[in-house]
């Protein structure tokens, strides 16, 4: 089911769903915009949003999942499905009221995210005893699974899906996040100002964005700082032993005393040694680190 994209002036007008559910699982973001212009004269309006949240017992699997626990073939399927289910509805809760979409960009559920090696590819040392197969090659690609395929919310809205957006970048060996710094250096660059978009959802990125004058495209950067709400949506859940699972509005944060020798601490750990570009995730940031 697709539509005529308007005309807006000169550019056409492209009605379109983005869905996302970060680090921190809470929810399905989603947002109904237009867009029009391609590249630098990138224009978008949004038309509507929401976050809808997952129903508390799929959450509890999906952060189960993050935490490493162990699942079978038919088990990571089931879930996959799942979370697409809940995106579909996501897609289909956005348009109500609004004229319909004709195409959706989910980045899906984000479960497992292994950022590339710094070293060039290796080669397994060959064992003392003779082997009939050659040694294989150990990438240094890195991996990045997010679930919700796009086929199934394909299938059960009807609409175009664009999804698995991490996987070019990883197979040019990049990071695979964060994936928004060229749409924020389209949006909102200035001819004088250098800028930073600091982003804080479970892990935290920011993008640097020149003054847009010369090759300044090609200084445009980002990556991931560090954690955000992950972790503190785990020690919300911790102190009120499960009743809550965030700090909402940061009414706690805000009444509290900074800690500089906590903080002190908390910077020992390598990633925030090391140089851009970098990408973190769970894996890093979890309870374990909090305990720390």
């Amino acid at each position: 089911m697709l539509l005529e994209k308007k005309a807006s002036g000169s550019s056409q007008v492209t009605r379109v769903i983005g869905l996302i559910s970060g680090t921190s699982v809470d929810g399905i973001d989603a947002a109904l915009v237009e867009i029009a212009g391609n590249e630098i004269d990138l224009k978008v309006e949004l038309l509507a949003s929401a976050t809808y949240p997952y129903p508390k017992v799929l959450r509890e699997q999906i952060l189960a999942v993050c935490a490493s626990k162990a699942l079978s073939m038919a088990e990571l399927a089931a879930l996959d499905d799942a979370i697409a289910y809940q995106f579909a509805l996501a897609a289909q809760k956005i348009q109500l009221g609004n004229s319909p979409a004709e195409l959706i960009g989910s980045h899906g559920q984000t479960v497992y995210h292994q950022p590339p090696s710094n070293s060039n590819s290796k080669v397994l040392e060959e064992p003392e005893k003779k082997q009939e197969l050659p040694a294989q090659p150990i990438s240094s690609l890195g991996y990045s699974l997010q679930l919700g395929r796009g086929e199934v919310i394909a299938q059960l809205t009807g609409l175009k899906t664009v999804s698995n957006f991490r996987a070019a970048d990883i197979a040019a060996g990049g990071q695979g996040a964060p994936l928004v710094p060229k749409v924020d250096a389209y949006l909102l660059s200035h001819p004088t100002k250098h800028r930073c978009i600091q982003n804080i959802g479970g892990i935290a990125n920011v993008t640097y964005i020149p003054a847009s004058q010369g090759n300044w495209l090609e200084l445009v950067c980002g990556w991931d700082t560090g954690p955000g709400n992950a972790l503190l949506d785990l020690a919300v859940e911790r102190i009120t032993n499960g009743r809550q699972t965030y700090d909402q509005d940061g009414s706690w944060a805000a009444s509290g005393i900074k800690s500089d020798a906590l903080v002190e601490l908390l910077l020992h750990q390598n990633f925030f040694q090391v140089l851009p570009p970098k990408s973190t995730g769970r894996e890093l940031f979890s309870a374990d680190y909090l305990n720390y």
